[in-house]
C-alpha cells in the first residue's frame, strides 16, 4: 500500500504500527485520531502525513528514519502540540534521513 486513509473509527496509531513499511508514501489521519506512539511510522517510507486536529500526543521517533518531506495539520491542531511537533520533530527526531521542507497548519 502506498496511500491511506484510515477511519473515523480509530482513535490512536499503536507502537510501531507501519515499522517497515517501505512502499507507504502518504497517510492521511482523521480528525478521531488523538495519539501517535512511538515508533510507528519507523524505518516506513512516508513521505506525506496529514495530521487531523484532535491529537494530543506524540510518541518518541515517530518519524524516525523516514523520508518525509510534508506534515500537514489541521486549522484547530492545539497550540501547545504544534509547537512541540515543530521544535521536536521537525528538528531534532527526523535524523539525517529526511528530507522535510513543508510544515502545513492550514488544512
Amino acid at each position: 500500500l502506498e496511500n491511506i486513509s484510515l477511519s473515523d473509527s480509530v482513535y490512536k496509531i499503536g507502537t510501531r504500527a507501519f515499522f517497515g513499511c517501505e512502499n507507504l508514501k502518504n497517510i492521511h489521519l482523521p480528525n478521531s485520531i488523538k495519539h501517535i506512539n512511538d515508533e510507528a511510522f519507523l524505518l516506513s517510507g512516508l513521505n506525506t502525513i496529514h495530521i487531523g486536529e484532535n491529537i494530543e500526543s506524540m510518541g518518541r521517533d515517530v518519524f524516525k528514519d523516514v523520508p518525509l518531506e510534508k506534515i500537514r495539520c489541521g486549522r484547530k491542531i492545539n497550540p501547545e502540540l504544534k509547537k512541540f511537533i515543530e521544535e521536536n520533530y521537525i528538528k531534532m527526531v527526523f535524523d539525517t534521513s529526511t528530507k522535510l521542507t513543508t510544515f502545513l497548519n492550514n488544512i
